[in-house]
């Protein structure tokens, strides 16, 4: 674990951008379910076709009208949910500090920024996650002891599964023939199945954190706002930002 000394920020309660995290997370989960019966709809059309039965033209248009609005609703609330993710991933690793906790590997800009580095954003993200959780536990008081805590179970199954669903989503970009669209829509329901697996252990990470860091800003008597005690004041020189 890294030996960096961090800047210690006041407490700022991460509530509200949690409550929101979760709404958006929960409104994807939902958004998956949708998914999942449209990409029903569009195999059954297509296996109908390929065992020769009559599809009209109305229906293949329809179907492709609610396969792109499905399609454009995702992304919204995909680009919408990272945003408020991302805010809420600031806040909660700026808590740390406050919260009493030495050695982190990470500073609040770093936590979001390695979402946007290739290759490690498959890495540091889930690594970020695990610390935060960590570092928040309101049962360790000793400001390095949460570096032996244990990797939670929920953050390693919404990482993964949002990996998967990536990769699935990859693979479901349309075909050129009619067997690559089944294929494809196949990819496309494996993917949204993923994603709400996702989304659902993402609401149980985001909840936790955030109870966790409430919970230890109440035992500790932490008052918001305030500016904590300088790392020079408990015998280590402050970092200044």
């Amino acid at each position: 674990m890294s030996d960096k000394v961090q800047a210690i920020h006041p407490y700022v309660s991460a509530h509200t951008r949690a409550t929101w995290t979760i709404y958006l997370l929960a409104a994807n989960l939902v958004h998956g379910v949708v998914a999942l019966w449209s990409g029903y709809l569009q195999l059954d059309l297509l296996n109908r076709i390929k065992h020769g039965l009559s599809v009209t033209q109305a229906e293949a248009m329809a179907n492709d009208n609610r396969e792109a609005i499905v399609a454009l609703v995702g992304l919204g609330l995909i680009v919408l949910t990272a945003i408020v993710f991302l805010t809420w991933i600031y806040r909660a690793y700026k808590n740390l500090g406050a919260l009493g906790a030495h050695n982190l590997e990470f500073t609040p800009g770093w936590a979001v920024g390695w979402f946007f580095i290739p290759i490690m954003n498959l890495v540091r993200p889930y690594q970020i996650a695990q610390e935060i959780r960590a570092a928040s536990d309101p049962e360790i008081t000793d400001p390095t002891a949460w570096e032996k805590h244990k990797n939670s179970h929920v953050i390693q199954g919404w990482w993964a599964l949002w990996i998967l669903s990536g990769i699935a989503a990859r693979l479901s970009v349309e075909g050129s023939d009619l067997e690559g669209f089944i294929m494809a829509t196949w990819a496309g329901l494996i993917s949204s199945l993923l994603a709400i697996g996702s989304a659902a252990l993402g609401i149980l990470m985001v909840r936790d954190i955030d109870n966790r860091q409430s919970a230890k800003k109440d035992r500790l008597g932490i008052l918001e706002g305030v500016p904590p005690l300088s790392r020079a004041e408990t015998g280590t020189p402050p970092k200044f930002e």
